[in-house]
């Protein structure tokens, strides 16, 4: 079997959850089940394919990325596009699995075609004549077979997408390949913190976690937050911290090789205060780690995380400093690690390549 993977995503993202899906599904195909990936980028930046062989760039694209000219950058997303679009038709494989939702490749591929779909945020939170949704709707009906990550997902999708009901649907969970680290105290940062994972932007609420910090700073001063990932912090972020008086317990720590782990396995714990999810890597990484996760009771998050995680009501400061004060008690801090890392068990990235590897061959099958 060859699977077209649509290089798209890695044109646009250095670090995200949609590129790292994936990869990780991706290497699993290839070195699990001897599936032949084709990925073919002119140029790109994302951290998680440089990791992989599962492309090469071109050394004039190499070249061409260290010289510095006036729409440089616009130049290379021409030349990718056109890469791209070179391969789709002159390559040959049996089935192309698509990363976004630009659509390019429609007039060109002629074999089964399947999307991903991580959330409906979009289409639930913005207007049905928005440009994106438009092209998310598009990209569902050219497509043979669609993926929902979870059953909130799924629920969503048939909920919004009645038209499309018909669809092959097939629901394939994430995984997690984080590890926990061997050392499980560091001197570089402070005894008590709460993390905080990954971009910072819209839906994902990083404001709320500063405002809890701020809501709870006289109970207890020596509590710090730390967000690991994501860009620098932006001056509206600084002014909004310094409005809370917090600007001096929140740090922002880049993620380089295993100090994620770290991260997650010293924080008092995770907080993930994100008001729309379709899945939720953060969490499955924190239960692996033996890091107690800090939640909102709603959508897809009981549904990943059980019994294991410490919930509040969405923005609810009060509610969430019931169950941050529920999780320093050391008993049940205790029960809710067991339990996450019973429920870590059942994801994996290995079982979520098999899935995808019999979903594919049953729609290359019915081609």
């Amino acid at each position: 079997m060859k699977i077209f993977l649509d290089p798209q995503i890695f044109w646009w993202q250095k670090y995200g959850g949609i590129s790292r899906y994936h990869i990780e599904v991706a290497i699993r195909l290839k070195d699990d089940f001897g599936v032949q990936i084709l990925c073919p980028v002119f140029y790109h930046e994302n951290e998680y394919l440089n990791e992989t062989s599962l492309a090469s760039v071109p050394k004039l694209a190499k070249t061409l990325a260290t010289m510095n000219f006036r729409g440089k950058y616009r130049l290379i997303q021409v030349i990718n596009l056109l890469y791209a679009i070179w391969h789709i038709v002159f390559d040959d494989y049996d089935l192309f699995h698509s990363t976004y939702h630009k659509n390019y490749f429609k007039p060109w591929v002629r074999v089964p075609i399947v999307s991903t779909l991580h959330d409906l945020y979009d289409e639930l939170f913005s207007s049905s004549t928005t440009k994106t949704v438009r092209l998310k709707k598009e990209q569902i009906r050219i497509s043979k077979g669609i993926i929902l990550i979870s059953n909130f997902t799924k629920d969503s999708f048939l909920t919004y997408y009645r038209e499309f009901q018909n669809k092959s649907l097939k629901t394939i969970s994430h995984g997690s390949s984080i590890k926990k680290p061997l050392i499980l105290k560091s001197n570089k940062e402070p005894t008590d913190y709460l993390l905080f994972v990954g971009t910072r932007a819209r839906y994902k609420n990083f404001e709320f976690a500063l405002k809890f910090l701020s809501y709870i700073r006289e109970r207890y001063p020596r509590l710090s937050l730390i967000a690991a990932g994501g860009p620098e912090f932006s001056a509206d972020e600084h002014q909004l911290m310094k409005s809370l008086d917090v600007e001096t317990k929140v740090l922002h720590r880049p993620i380089l090789g295993d100090n994620l782990s770290e991260m997650y396995a010293n924080a008092l714990a995770l907080i993930f205060p994100s008001r729309f999810e379709g899945f939720g890597i953060p969490i499955l990484e924190a239960f692996q780690c033996d890091c107690p996760v800090l939640i909102p009771e709603d959508h897809v998050f009981p549904e990943v995380a059980g019994t294991a995680g410490f919930f509040y009501t969405p923005d609810d400061l009060a509610s969430c400093r019931g169950a941050f004060e529920e999780l320093l008690d050391t008993s049940e801090r205790k029960v809710k690690i067991q339990k996450g890392r019973k429920v870590a068990e059942t994801y994996s990235w290995s079982k979520s390549a098999r899935l995808h590897k019999q979903f594919f061959d049953s729609l290359i099958s019915a081609w």
